[in-house]
């Protein structure tokens, strides 16, 4: 489990030259995003693990991390000579787009054997997520027939690293092409695919459904009978959840999906259940995902997410379980639709059923509560709403204060720990010092400065106390352990945050 980005070229499709020109920009990429490796330095006698700027060695780049976050992803390389990715040599046109296509339908074949990973290392959407999701973005345009990316990725952050890589190399870069659906569908069209074969390869193929022009774009070059027979083939094998999700996702007509629904459900629990979907276990469209408000969510902590989190906490209240949606669709309205549609069953009961639990002004009234709050949310503006992002703090940067109360707290906290540790058992300076020496390079790689500082400074007492509290404090979640992470890299914040205990 984990956030990836995966690279994969054809380097048989490649260019010597080529590639080593686009390998001289994605080293500017490097420098520009502050990417980082981890190397081992004696200070003060010790063997200490610290970040360096990640640069060329033996012909290429490596990065653990950034000389803001420090080492936070898995390792990620690049090699300057193409030479170093082997891979079969199979004669066939646009290998890129074949790929893209089998590996939705089919799954293996023998183009797989034409590609080579480049990347394909987690970065957990750490800080340098975006900017080797750039260079990544680069290669795919550079070679668009022998290079793809995939992964955990979305159309807006490949918008967002294309402009990214755009302002540092100061020349246009393409979407890749599974998130650029004008250029995809020209693409299949100059191919020779028409009609039904058209739609279903640029439907399979296509990734960037969250894209709103992308909505509008295929409602009308597609006509709806398209869509029926995609997913009447489809519902034969997927969780209805899923064709339901993808069906209001795509903003179609409830007409059309009861008869997706009906090429493959009969009998009155089908429909109930399908009835309650509609009701009472919406999609949450944004993640993708479908979520129980009795459950806690892994995405809690996403900014995007606070709609969600707010919706379970007045479920909770309301004693109502319900999936939140785009839209909420009228009772009375979706009832008569489900009426027009399933004459012979008793849908009127099936609706009671459905909401038995609770009156139809309650989940109304829950609705309105949900997108009140979120748009109140949303609305303040804050630099900084989610931890993730407190490595880039500085005096200028505002931080949502529920945020920054949770991280006083936990300061305050490590400061009394490390407070009684040095009038305790790390009051003598030799056992301090190797204390602070197993942390160091157990559990943090920090930058070579600040590393020397701590070991040179082990012995005074104010300035330890709280660097000695952060190594003390339990890594009980991985909240916890990114603060501390946080902490540690970011003295800035670290030292504003102690002072706001002190006063």
């Amino acid at each position: 489990m984990g956030i990836y980005i995966f690279g994969e070229i054809a380097p048989t499709k490649i260019n010597k030259e080529a590639w080593e020109k686009t390998y001289e920009d994605t080293l500017k990429l490097v420098k520009y995003g502050q990417l980082a490796e981890c190397e081992y330095k004696y200070i003060n006698g010790y063997k200490i693990p610290c970040v360096v700027p990640a640069v060329e060695k033996d012909g290429c780049w490596s990065a653990t991390g950034d000389m803001v976050a420090g080492k936070c992803i898995e390792k990620y390389s690049l090699y300057r000579d193409i030479s170093h990715y082997t891979a079969k040599d199979i004669n066939i046109n646009n290998p890129a787009l074949e790929l893209l296509y089998n590996r939705k339908t089919v799954g293996k074949t023998n183009i797989d054997d034409m590609f080579k990973m480049y990347f394909g290392s987690k970065t957990q959407g750490n800080n340098p997520h975006m900017i080797l999701l750039s260079i990544a973005c680069v290669i795919s345009n550079d070679f668009p027939e022998a290079a793809i990316v995939h992964g955990d990725i979305t159309h807006a952050q490949c918008v967002k690293a294309c402009e990214l890589a755009e302002k540092v190399l100061g020349r246009h870069i393409d979407l890749p092409i599974q998130y650029d659906h004008e250029r995809l569908y020209s693409l299949l069209i100059n191919e020779g695919y028409t009609e039904y074969k058209l739609f279903e390869r640029f439907y399979t193929i296509y990734n960037g459904w969250t894209d709103n022009k992308y909505i509008g774009f295929i409602h009308n070059k597609f006509p709806e009978e398209y869509f029926i027979r995609y997913y009447t083939d489809k519902i034969k094998s997927w969780p209805l959840d899923i064709v339901v999700k993808e069906w209001l996702e795509r903003q179609l007509s409830l007409e059309g999906l009861f008869e997706v629904y009906k090429s493959n459900y009969t009998g009155n629990k089908s429909l109930q259940d399908f009835i309650n979907k509609l009701i009472l276990g919406q999609i949450h469209i944004r993640d993708k995902t479908i979520y129980s408000f009795s459950e806690k969510s892994e995405y809690d902590d996403i900014p995007d997410d606070i709609d969600m989190m707010l919706a379970r906490f007045m479920a909770k209240v309301s004693g109502y379980s319900r999936y939140i949606i785009n839209a909420y669709i009228p009772h009375k309205e979706l009832m008569a639709k489900f009426i027009y549609a399933f004459p012979s069953y008793s849908v009127r009961d099936m609706f009671d059923k459905a909401l038995s639990n609770c009156s139809n002004s309650k989940i109304e009234e829950l609705y309105k509560q949900v997108f009140d709050l979120s748009d109140k949310i949303a609305s303040k503006q804050y630099d900084i709403q989610d931890l993730r992002f407190m490595y880039l703090w500085d005096d200028n940067k505002t931080v949502e204060p529920t945020l920054w109360n949770r991280m006083l707290e936990f300061v305050r906290t490590a400061e009394k720990l490390g407070r009684d540790a040095i009038s305790g058992s790390l009051k003598k300076s030799d056992n301090r010092l190797a204390y602070i020496c197993k942390y160091l390079g157990k559990y943090y790689a920090l930058p070579e400065e600040l590393a020397e500082k701590i070991l040179t400074k082990f012995a005074d007492d104010e300035y330890i106390a709280k660097y000695i509290g952060i190594f003390g404090m339990p890594f009980d979640d991985l909240d916890s352990h990114r603060m501390c992470h946080i902490l540690m890299m970011n003295e800035k914040l670290l030292d504003r945050l102690i002072k706001d205990v002190r006063v």
